[in-house]
């Protein structure tokens, strides 16, 4: 088989992605933790988590901007770019023990997770129309490579601090620089050429741009208004809402069981080959049956996992309905990106998935901000509760 620029383009964004879900993944295991430590209220558990969804939010569309007029590339490096500030600006949150830097750390790691979401649509539009759902469910597959790297350098953490003088907490985040730094070099020296000069055009694509040149401006509103748009943004956000809402408080909720960082690790891998490992397969059955089928299949999935979670604290029951949450996301997020993408076209086409991240952002940014509160007024049942009624 012929490894041509497309492939390469692909294979590098897969590699990043993966990096980067290791790297993210690091840094997640101990957030809601450090947040509660740092700030001294367990209301505040989600309050990094929400953080970073901000700064997501807020780069979503600029992010859009600069891709759509200086390039994909550009905009994934300028991304990884803001993400590595925002690891060195954690580290030195942790030594000190500062909430608000951990706050802006996570803004700042935001923006490169709005660069990032953008690489299944990149990847999308230089593969053929009839397999852009499979390339969609390769790249979020990515996310599983990651999730087992990190398993297995989970381990080294402590290794790895006593090493360098430092606390397991503080080696969590020199190891989430290492994987960025080589997440970052990968596409300055692999995402060659451009991806948008190989982007394969649809009869939409040039129905969009026609409609821009004839009107003089970029009609996002009037293409996000379209139904379809609109239930392909629904189903990526409520997905994303209760799949946030119960996994940013799973390891508060494990440590007020005495579990330790080892068990709540490796729920959080469970969890997130959940969400990834299928993703390839998701794919192939969102070509099968359509998106709108496995956006429904997706949410009977996100109930299920809803109504387990405060069924018992034992750990097999946990990383049972933490690996439903994983993969009742994947089925609403695969199917909802596949169907958005076949109408985000023409030259705002970064520009609409950016928009369209904007809403699922501040969604789950809303659901991560009030886990911590709701689990502080009721525990498990209420958060459990409030993520099956959104369901």
């Amino acid at each position: 088989m012929k490894f041509g620029p497309r492939q390469r383009i692909v294979g590098a964004l897969f590699l990043s992605q993966g990096l980067f879900t290791a790297a993210f993944l690091t840094i997640f295991s101990t957030l809601s933790i450090l947040a509660a430590d740092l700030s001294g209220d367990q209301g505040k558990a989600g309050w990094g988590s929400t953080a970073n969804l901000i700064g997501r939010a807020i780069a979503a569309y600029p992010i859009g901007v600069l891709m759509d007029r200086l390039g994909r590339r550009t905009g994934l490096i300028t991304g990884w770019m803001f993400a590595l500030a925002g690891i060195a600006v954690g580290f030195i949150a942790v030594q000190r023990g500062i909430f608000s830097l951990l706050l802006l750390s996570m803004m700042l790691i935001g923006i490169n997770r709005a660069a990032s979401e953008q690489s299944k649509f990149i990847a999308a539009e230089v593969t053929l129309e009839g397999s852009r759902s499979k390339v969609i469910g390769i790249i979020v597959f990515a996310g599983t490579i990651g999730s087992i790297l990190d398993f297995f350098l989970a381990e080294y953490i402590h290794t790895l601090g006593s090493r360098l003088g430092l606390t397991d907490f503080e080696a969590t985040w020199i190891l989430a620089g290492i994987l960025g730094v080589i997440a970052f070099m990968v596409l300055l020296f692999f995402l060659r050429p451009e991806p948008s000069t190989l982007r394969i055009e649809t009869e939409g694509d040039k129905a969009a741009d026609a409609a821009v040149a004839a009107d003089g401006k970029q009609p996002i509103s009037k293409l996000m208004a379209n139904p379809p748009v609109m239930l392909a943004i629904s189903a990526m956000a409520v997905g994303q809402l209760v799949m946030t809402l119960l996994m940013v408080i799973t390891p508060l909720h494990m440590r007020a069981n005495q579990y330790g960082q080892g068990d709540i690790l490796q729920i959080l891998v469970g969890h997130t080959l959940g969400m990834f490992g299928l993703s390839f397969v998701t794919g192939w059955l969102v070509e099968r049956f359509g998106p709108i089928k496995m956006i429904v299949a997706g949410s009977f999935v996100l109930i299920l996992a809803a109504g387990m979670t405060p069924l018992s604290v034992a750990l097999p029951n946990l990383a049972g309905s933490l690996f439903l949450l994983g993969l009742g996301w994947s089925f609403a997020f695969v199917a909802g990106s596949s169907l958005l993408s076949r109408y985000a076209q023409g030259a705002v086409r970064s520009q609409m998935q950016g928009t369209a991240d904007i809403v699922v952002a501040v969604s789950s940014g809303i659901a991560s901000f009030t886990t911590g509160m709701i689990f502080k007024a009721s525990g498990i049942v209420l958060v459990s509760f409030v993520g099956f009624g959104m369901v």
